[in-house]
């Protein structure tokens, strides 16, 4: 599954987003005593677990790219021209499914028209 992530420092609209893959699945949501361990800050885990239920792990292997100011690969150009370091908070958007427009479209044309 292909992963989006864009630094909360980063206007995603100018920049794109890094692009990664993810690499594993909790198989179970986390508790927010679990997000708080992981992620090291109780504020920001408390925060998430208030917006988000159920709150699910998941780890991604970013997309290097030594051409790019952060080393890393974007989305839509080279991206800004600073580092991402740690703790750095980003917004996420994992991509679970692909599908074509036409494959939501043939069903309903099937339907209307009895050809199979």
């Amino acid at each position: 599954m292909k992963i989006y992530v864009t630094p909360d420092t980063v206007r995603r609209e100018k920049f794109g987003s890094i692009i990664g893959t993810v690499s594993e699945v909790s198989p179970f949501p986390i508790t927010q005593q679990g997000a708080t361990k992981l992620i090291g800050n109780s504020t920001i885990a408390e925060n998430l677990a208030s917006k988000v239920r159920p709150v699910i792990e998941i780890h991604g292997k970013l997309q290097a790219d030594s051409s790019t100011p952060s080393g890393y690969a974007w989305s839509s150009s080279q991206g800004p021209s600073l580092t991402v370091t740690s703790g750095t908070t980003v917004t996420v958007q994992v991509t679970i499914e692909e599908q074509t427009p036409i494959t939501l479209v043939l069903p309903i044309l099937r339907q209307l028209t009895g050809i199979y």
